[in-house]
């Protein structure tokens, strides 16, 4: 039986063999692209620690309903009128939010079950941190992934500091410190994503894993996994170009400098005759100069942690952008008045100081420890 919780479906499809059969859990708020609110997020978890521990689940797939995204990204809506409402009871829900998210993110990364992401359409933001948790990361050929969020004065979070810096060399700080978007020949490149299939490969994919003679052993599972799912993907020559394989050594030239002003300058300079690239740059030219200046930092500062210690470090960052202004501005500008016009609380990167920079990284409980210390 389906059950429906927020914007949530879960069910479990039998296994043709009376074996453990297969858990899809879907976000069903395609009129939003999926946007993770902080119920989606909740009832996602819950449902996901129940499988773990139920035998007649073999392995899980995660999914958006619509063909128009997979997940849009977090609720970052709800989050900023919550700030610009009452500013305590807001920072309140953003710690409440955040910490969900990012909870959610590690689960998914932890999760001991085989375990399949279904990234069709937009994969964005928080959908793509949701997206990385997968063993099997799938993807269709209209796929498009980002990490947009120096649009909106906040920085790349939900473990992107993690993922971002495993892809080949400077490309996924290119793509965090410009919200590159990505498609599906890039993701494939960048080791964002496993496989691409058909557009319309939902009904023959679960058949496939219902098929699947399934042995409640996870590593064993997770090959069962990768088989079936190979079995219908697309040759990587039918795909379409990767705009970043075709860029990558001008890519790691530009992230090659050591300092911000330095990549600043490189970014600019890469852009001339080159529309994808001066897309990218402009995109970069209009975001949050605090987030620029955050983002250079947060990867320097991130090179050597590990995933849970990125995910505590995301925390503290998301609270400290939340007790400024430009979060809250910047999805004003974007998403709620859609002026375009963010007015950013620094107006240029030559007004941000390194102990402007320094401050997002302190912790904002000084005699607490970080709510996501147990992760």
């Amino acid at each position: 039986m389906a059950e429906q919780q927020a914007a949530f479906q879960a069910q479990v499809l039998p296994a043709r063999d009376d074996g453990p059969g297969i858990g899809v859990a879907t976000l069903t708020a395609p009129r939003k692209l999926n946007a993770l609110d902080l119920g989606m997020i909740q009832a996602l978890s819950r449902q996901l620690e129940a499988w773990a521990r139920d035998p007649a689940v073999a392995c899980v797939v995660l999914e958006g309903e619509g063909e128009r995204a997979f997940c849009a990204g977090g609720d970052v809506r709800a989050v900023a009128e919550a700030l610009r409402g009452n500013r305590p009871a807001g920072l309140a829900f953003a710690e409440q939010y955040f910490s969900a998210e990012y909870r959610l993110d590690h689960q998914l990364h932890v999760y001991p079950k085989p375990l399949l992401v279904r990234g069709q359409g937009v994969v964005m933001g928080g959908g793509l941190g949701l997206f990385q948790g997968g063993d099997v990361r799938v993807l269709t050929p209209t796929s498009t992934l980002a990490m947009p969020e120096i649009t909106i004065g906040l920085f790349p979070d939900v473990g992107a500091a993690w993922f971002l810096q495993r892809t080949p060399p400077g490309t996924g700080e290119y793509a965090a410190l410009t919200g590159a978007r990505l498609n599906a020949a890039d993701a494939l490149f960048m080791g964002l994503g496993d496989l691409v299939l058909p557009e319309d490969h939902r009904g023959a994919l679960l058949e496939a894993l219902q098929a699947v003679r399934w042995h409640n052993e996870p590593r064993r599972d997770r090959s069962l996994l990768h088989q079936a799912a190979r079995g219908l993907a697309i040759p990587r020559p039918e795909l379409s170009d990767s705009p970043v394989q075709a860029r990558a050594e001008r890519i790691r030239q530009v992230m090659a400098w050591p300092g911000l002003g330095q990549r600043v300058a490189a970014i600019r300079d890469s852009a001339r005759h080159d529309p994808w690239l001066e897309e990218n740059a402009e995109r970069f030219e209009s975001g949050s100069p605090t987030s620029i200046a955050l983002i250079h930092e947060q990867f320097q500062r991130t090179r050597h942690l590990a995933l849970r210690e990125c995910f505590q470090l995301d925390l503290v960052l998301a609270i400290q952008c939340s007790r400024r202004d430009d979060f809250p501005e910047g999805v004003r500008a974007l998403l709620l008045d859609k002026d375009q016009n963010p007015q950013w609380q620094s107006a240029t990167l030559r007004e941000i100081t390194p102990d402007w920079i320094d401050a997002h990284f302190v912790s904002p409980w000084p005699d607490q420890p970080n709510p996501l210390l147990d992760l």
